[in-house]
């Protein structure tokens, strides 16, 4: 256990890998899941008053993109507040979207999303740790 000197950072930056590659592998599943995958996911935005299938298929590309671009900012540990925050408050979005539209149950799926944005609030308060591109 002596070989590792700052534990904390070291825990930081495997949560940031971890994390990272798991939402590159989620916005590249929505690309693979075609037009009407990346148009349900557009619908997400229907909360926010924006309608029409045409422009909830561009949202939905836009968010898978944001996906793989944050899944890299998680590795590199650039901007990792910034994006921490704002993957926050999309998945808080897609929480209250499916519980309020759907009408989907809370526990179990809806709870699991509030759980992640509470996890990405925790990392914007943390920092990306000692082991990233990008300090401060």
């Amino acid at each position: 256990m002596g070989f590792v000197k700052n534990k904390e950072a070291v825990g930081k930056l495997i949560v940031r890998i971890i994390v990272g590659a798991l939402m590159m592998a989620h916005g590249v599943i929505l690309f693979i899941g075609g037009k009407n995958g990346l148009i349900s996911i557009g619908e997400i935005c229907s909360i926010l008053g924006i309608s029409g299938r045409h422009l909830f298929g561009i949202l939905g590309g836009i968010l898978a993109t944001f996906c793989i671009i944050s899944g890299i900012t998680f590795i590199l540990g650039v901007f990792f507040r910034a994006t921490s925050l704002i993957l926050g408050t999309i998945f808080l979005m897609d929480a209250a979207f499916k519980y309020f539209l759907l009408r989907r149950p809370l526990f179990p799926s809806v709870s699991y999303i509030v759980m992640a944005s509470s996890f990405m609030y925790c990392f914007a308060l943390l920092g990306a740790g000692e082991y990233s591109a990008q300090k401060g």
